[in-house]
């Protein structure tokens, strides 16, 4: 049957995909400007024993006429509750580029709540008060936010190609650029839950040697995995990213 995003009445935060009684809750995040709609793509390669949750931030796709987040914090505190109720089994998080530092501040946040998850997934970004970081560029004009968005290799392809459909995005897009750019996590100790970091070879927007910092930023484990490709290598090789997000769910039954 081919999936389809289905919102569970309580919550406008999290779009299900799977069997509801699935004994793994996989909670993604979106990276700046998407939507819960660029993880349908995932449903089809995880196995039937893990249900998806695909997060829905305001502003957005079904979300579009609602304003979007002020800042980082209190979007994982307003989605924090929604998660710990509908994902009551064995939690995993995974976010890519600013959902990476999402994923970071929700599991903090369920740690808070008494929910430690049982490993975060972090791609294609780095730690909050890492020094290598880049500049900031959300507050420039459209013109100097497009350039720096697009030499950093911070634009997917299809967005690029379609200046129509670009100026509906760039609202969204330069809101969480910002939300991204404002998120200082230097005060909040490590989490308890391991940490895995995915980079890209040619990701200049996330080397390996800021990636490879996200190892002080847990008191458990850390790994760390490099893929062919650039920023948006985790939707260039999908199949073989989600298959290692497969490996780490497998490799933590218990």
């Amino acid at each position: 049957m081919t999936a389809t995003l289905a919102r569970r009445d309580e919550s406008r935060w999290l779009h299900s995909l799977g069997r509801q009684d699935a004994p793994v809750d996989l909670v993604c995040l979106p990276h700046a400007g998407a939507g819960a709609s660029s993880y349908l793509g995932w449903r089809p390669l995880l196995p039937p024993n893990v249900l998806l949750h695909a997060v829905q931030l305001p502003g957005r796709e079904d979300r579009r006429s609602e304003p979007t987040c002020p800042d980082l914090v209190s979007a994982a505190e307003a989605m924090a509750p929604w998660v710990a109720r509908v994902a009551a089994r064995r939690v995993f998080l995974f976010g890519h580029s600013m959902g990476g530092l999402l994923a970071y501040e929700l599991a903090a946040q369920l740690e808070a709540l008494g929910r430690p998850v049982v490993h975060v997934i972090v791609s294609g970004c780095l730690p909050a008060d890492e020094p290598v970081r880049r500049r900031r560029i959300a507050h420039l004009d459209d013109a100097g936010f497009m350039t720096a968005i697009d030499r950093l290799g911070g634009m997917p392809g299809e967005l690029s190609a379609a200046p129509r459909l670009l100026a509906l995005f760039l609202p969204t897009l330069r809101a969480d650029v910002a939300m991204a750019e404002g998120y200082l996590a230097a005060a909040r100790g490590p989490i308890s839950s391991p940490i895995t970091a995915f980079g890209g070879e040619r990701d200049v927007l996330a080397p390996w040697a800021g990636l490879r910092e996200w190892r002080h930023r847990t008191s458990s484990g850390f790994a760390g995995r490099i893929f062919a490709g650039a920023h948006f290598f985790v939707t260039e090789r999908r199949p073989e990213v989600v298959s290692v997000v497969r490996s780490i769910i497998e490799g933590t039954d218990g």
